[in-house]
């Protein structure tokens, strides 16, 4: 599965990005939905299909506060089991993406979410690449920044990318998606079904 090709720049994380223009080089690779490969320009991002299905999360929660009124969302390609809120402050651990955004005065950013993507036990060896950003501008842009690589999508790109990062990561059958106060267990269902 490839995506097809898309735009991306990289970024300094500053508030407006005005400074920003986007390129085309932005696709999403599987052979085997078990490992992924994000390559944004000439970087390639190699993740495991829970660190794919994770980010796709971020990226869906970031394309909610843009400026797009109507889009697909990943699990209208498979079924629902259950649609839980769950609000209220839980416990979280393991890899995951958090809602860190500020909602006074001044806010900067629609949306701000810090993910953590290490998926074994202990002290990351690897940090901070395995931690990411992800913010939508005012404007409706999107950052991400995954270890020292920043990047700038347009809200399009950041929708693609939710699609295109879930879509790949098929060998998950089960999946289990936090959108804020929201669990929604679902499953993919492959055109083979």
């Amino acid at each position: 599965m490839e995506a097809i090709p898309k735009q991306a720049t990289k970024f300094v994380l500053n508030p407006h990005f005005t400074d920003m223009r986007l390129d085309d080089r932005l696709s999403v690779k599987t052979e085997d939905g078990r490992e992924v490969v994000l390559v944004i320009g000439s970087d390639e991002h190699r993740l495991s299909a829970v660190q794919a299905d994770i980010l796709a999360q971020g990226f869906l929660m970031a394309s909610l506060r843009t400026k797009v009124d109507c889009f697909n969302v990943p699990w209208e390609k498979g079924e629902i089991h259950e649609f839980v809120p769950e609000p209220g402050k839980r416990k979280r651990q393991g890899v995951r993406v958090e809602d860190s955004t500020w909602y006074g005065e001044n806010q900067t950013y629609s949306f701000v979410a810090v993910g953590w993507i290490y998926e074994k036990e202990g002290e990351d060896p690897s940090y901070p690449a395995n931690v990411v950003f992800i913010r939508t501008t005012l404007e409706g842009d999107v950052g991400f920044k995954k270890g020292d690589d920043e990047y700038l999508f347009s809200s399009h790109q950041a929708i693609t990318l939710c699609q295109d990062l879930s879509d790949a990561a098929y060998s998950l059958r089960q999946r289990r998606w936090m959108i804020w106060d929201n669990r929604i267990d679902w499953h993919y269902i492959s055109n083979k079904e």
